[in-house]
Parts: C-alpha cells; sequence; structure tokens
C-alpha cells in the first residue's frame, strides 16, 4: 500500500499502541470546533471494521481521507473503536477513536458500544451523510446518535456477510442454507434504517436486488495508480531474492488471514496447481490464522 502523507498517518489514524495511555472521555469532554466549517459536503464514516492489520476497508477510509485532505470543500469525521478514547485531526479530517472490547478470536477488531459519545459526536459536528461501513452494532447505534437531526444514512457494503455464513447457497445443507436466510433477513432490517446501500461489485449488487433491497449504488473502487504501475517490475527481481521466490509464476494472496477468507482451501488445493502450473503460492497479510502458517 502506498505510504500515506505524514499528516494523515500519524496524526490522524493512530495505532492502538500509541491510544494505550489515553486518558480521554468523549462522553464528557467538550468537543473541539468543527474542522473546515464551511466544506461544501461532509461525511461521517464509522464502521467495527478497522484495525492496525486490517485489509481493504482500512485502506478504503485512509485513502479517502487522503482524497478530503487535497479538497478544501470536503470534510470527514471518522468514528472507529479502540482501546481507549481519543479525538486527533489534520487538515479537514478528525478521528474519533471510543473505547470498545475485543470481538473474541477476531483480533484486532473491537465492538463499536458507546451510543452517548456518538450521539455527541452526531450532534456536534452534523455531517452531511453518515456511512455505515459494518453490519454490527454500528446501524443501529448511528441511527439511534442521529435521531432528529435529519442525517441520511448510507451502508457500504465491505462485506457480502450472508456469503460469509453461506459461500455456496445453492448447495448449503440445511444449517448453512439457514443462516443464509437469516443473514438476509438480517440485511433488510438494516436496509430499512438506511437511505441507500452502496455496493463496489455488481456481484454483491445483484445478491441484495435478489434479496428485496432496491436502494443500491454500485460504485467501484479505484486503483492506486502509483503503487500498481508498470515502472515498479524493475523491483521485481529484488523482491524475489527478499522472498525466496525462484523464477516462474508466482500467485499470491494479499488480505487478512481469516477463516472466511477460505485460505484453507487454497493451501489444501495448491500441490495440484503446482503439480499442473509450477506457481509458487505467496501469502501476504497478517489475520487471526497467521500462527497456523
Amino acid at each position: 500500500m502506498t505510504a500515506l502523507p505524514e499528516s494523515v498517518a500519524e496524526r490522524v489514524y493512530l495505532s492502538d499502541t500509541a491510544l494505550q495511555d489515553s486518558t480521554v472521555d468523549l462522553s464528557r469532554l467538550a468537543l473541539p470546533p468543527i474542522v473546515r466549517p464551511a466544506a461544501r459536503l461532509s461525511v461521517l464514516d464509522i464502521t467495527e471494521f478497522y484495525g492496525d492489520t486490517t485489509g481493504g476497508i482500512r485502506t478504503y477510509l485512509r485513502q479517502k481521507s487522503v482524497y478530503v485532505e487535497a479538497r478544501p470543500d470536503l470534510r470527514q469525521v471518522v468514528v472507529l473503536p479502540s482501546p481507549r478514547d481519543h479525538v486527533a485531526q489534520s487538515d479537514g479530517v478528525r478521528s474519533y477513536r471510543l473505547q470498545g472490547p475485543k470481538v473474541p478470536k477476531q483480533a484486532p477488531y473491537r465492538f463499536m458500544l458507546a451510543t452517548r459519545s456518538n450521539r455527541r459526536i452526531m450532534c456536534h459536528e452534523r455531517p452531511d451523510v453518515v456511512e455505515i461501513g459494518s453490519p454490527g452494532f454500528v446501524p443501529w447505534i448511528a441511527k439511534l446518535a442521529t435521531r432528529g437531526l435529519d442525517i441520511p444514512l448510507v451502508a457500504f457494503w465491505h462485506s457480502n456477510f450472508p456469503r460469509v455464513l453461506a459461500p455456496f447457497p445453492e448447495r448449503a445443507d440445511a444449517f448453512r442454507r439457514a443462516l443464509w436466510d437469516l443473514g438476509w433477513r438480517y440485511a433488510r432490517q438494516i436496509d430499512q434504517q438506511v437511505a441507500m446501500s452502496i455496493v463496489c461489485s455488481r456481484f454483491v449488487a445483484d445478491d441484495l436486488r435478489a434479496a428485496g433491497i432496491d436502494r443500491v449504488a454500485h460504485i467501484p473502487l479505484g486503483v492506486d495508480l502509483h503503487h500498481f504501475h508498470p515502472s515498479r517490475r524493475a523491483r521485481r527481481e529484488v523482491v524475489r531474492a527478499r522472498l525466496g521466490l525462484p523464477d516462474g509464476p508466482v500467485a499470491g494472496f494479499v488480505g487478512r488471514f481469516a477463516q472466511e477468507k477460505e485460505i484453507d482451501l487454497a493451501i489444501r488445493a495448491w500441490p495440484e496447481v503446482y503439480r499442473r502450473t509450477g506457481a509458487m503460492l505467496a501469502l501476504i497479510g497478517a489475520g487471526p490464522m497467521q500462527a497456523q502458517f
């Protein structure tokens, strides 16, 4: 991932370790003045899907902050769970970290439970829109926190969570099929709380519409052209040598080492892939399954 400008990486997205000694209590603290009060558009991002070693959602939020910083008519507020309460900001971007307990067996994720602090933040910041980035407690906390404020909520489907419960429902057993149905029932409950659901793939959009969720916006994710650029091929041999990879085809898994990613399936299948193609498999990332590798 491209390194973030120091203002964003060091001031806004502080690590859990850096927050361990924070003594702030955002349920009582006088909140700081709004950054960029004359901004044309402001968004508040709130999610439980964030941690020091998490993947796509972490990248999404941080790159959005880079975009906002560079455009004076925009303003972003980010609300994330953390070991301790904390508030930090850079030019145009403010981060509220709210203390929450760890999600069992899902390090480094934490629950978002701070209803009072979220209400205070919403009343103070008054964003034009709230973007919900996880399906657990956050949709209901955001709905409660914005009650009476006339602030629309949108849900970003970073995870197609019913398919996490049953990846292939058409051939699932009765238990998995019941989980699939329950997942979509819950998704429809979330849909009733928001003005729109945002997806980044047509596959997820089709799943939502098939489940009766029709207010869907398909917005594909972009590509970091500085990082993914043909000029970086010059580093190929250096990287391969550092990782001990021989010449020949290499396939890479780049992401979070978690059960729902089905990395174990790729590993079990790889001897046959290697036999047919000679391709090596490189696993790049971190997560709760890392010790198994």
